[in-house]
């Protein structure tokens, strides 16, 4: 898969395309059966599959105060959607000067000239456009204009007939509830981010822990402790997460701590992702270091037998 940051970088495609558009936060079920659809219609007809996505999400620069806290940085999004086998994927940077873009003139300038659009796979909510003056319709009548289909998905539903949302996938997150999660993203819930320099607990209760510092503010679940996979240079590892605060050593600040099983190399500096697969318990005070590690040994065999490792 080739990415590309910026209008800017964007060379002309060498043949035409199926693209998508849209911010694809989370990239939940919804949006794969958009991003497949696109994958399928490409590989039928020999052409490029073509994924358009914003940095930062567009409402940040729209209605900053309305902002929602994302559930998947720009990274994590993007290696999420690598795994389904899109061709291309753009990242165009969303500023003012491309929030005031006339819908037509995005049409023509990146749609037509750009990506050689064939067809264009959107849900039926889509808008776009400066004040979102570009609709379904709109773009239906641009195809007709420029030569190119318009396939517009139905927004998707749970086997209960709710539809889905990163409202909801927010939602089930703060409740703990990853189960629920990941049947509507159809993945892991996933945290990413950079591991810094910790308070060096580590030491004191015998087990090393990567502190990780994070954007994706939406994607933190309720506070415990949790069975999951460390992703590290493509190889997943077993891990334990303790996600909250350490009031055994009266740090009561949130943080993510992330012991990877019989891994004790430093990880600073490096981006981690990390599945979240159960939530094993409650964060709770301890009387001291040791009684900490007695139960983080416990935490770690109960891991074991649910990651089968």
């Amino acid at each position: 898969m080739k990415v590309v940051y910026g209008l800017e970088n964007l060379k002309v495609l060498d043949k035409k395309s199926i693209v998508t558009i849209g911010v694809f936060d989370g990239v939940h079920k919804g949006h794969q059966q958009i991003i497949r659809k696109v994958i399928e219609e490409a590989k039928k007809q020999s052409l490029n599959s073509v994924l358009v996505t914003f940095d930062p999400h567009p409402i940040e620069i729209i209605n900053p105060k309305a902002h929602p806290s994302i559930l998947t940085s720009i990274n994590l999004k993007v290696h999420i959607i690598e795994r389904l086998g899109v061709d291309f994927v753009l990242v165009i940077n969303f500023d003012k000067d491309f929030a005031s873009m006339p819908a037509n003139k995005f049409v023509k300038k990146i749609l037509v000239e750009k990506l050689k659009a064939a067809e264009v796979v959107v849900g039926e909510g889509f808008k776009f456009g400066d004040k979102a003056e570009g609709n379904v319709d709109f773009l239906k009548s641009a195809g007709q204009n420029y030569d190119f289909k318009v396939d517009v998905v139905s927004l998707y539903k749970t086997d209960d007939g709710s539809s889905i949302s990163s409202t909801r996938i927010r939602n089930l997150l703060k409740e703990g509830k990853l189960d629920e999660a990941k049947q509507i993203l159809g993945h892991q819930p996933v945290i990413s981010g950079k591991v810094v320099s910790g308070k060096g607990y580590g030491k004191v209760t015998g087990f090393h822990t990567a502190n990780i510092e994070t954007v994706e503010k939406a994607s933190i679940p309720k506070e415990g402790v949790y069975a999951g996979y460390a992703l590290l240079n493509s190889k997943k590892m077993a891990a334990v997460l303790n996600i909250g605060p350490s009031p055994t050593f009266d740090v009561f600040k949130k943080r993510i701590e992330v012991h990877i099983l019989n891994y004790d190399h430093s990880l600073i500096g490096e981006e981690l992702e990390v599945e979240l697969v159960k939530r094993l318990r409650s964060i709770k005070k301890f009387e001291d270091a040791k009684a900490l590690s007695a139960q983080i040994t416990k935490d770690i065999e109960e891991a074991k037998k649910i990651l089968s490792f």
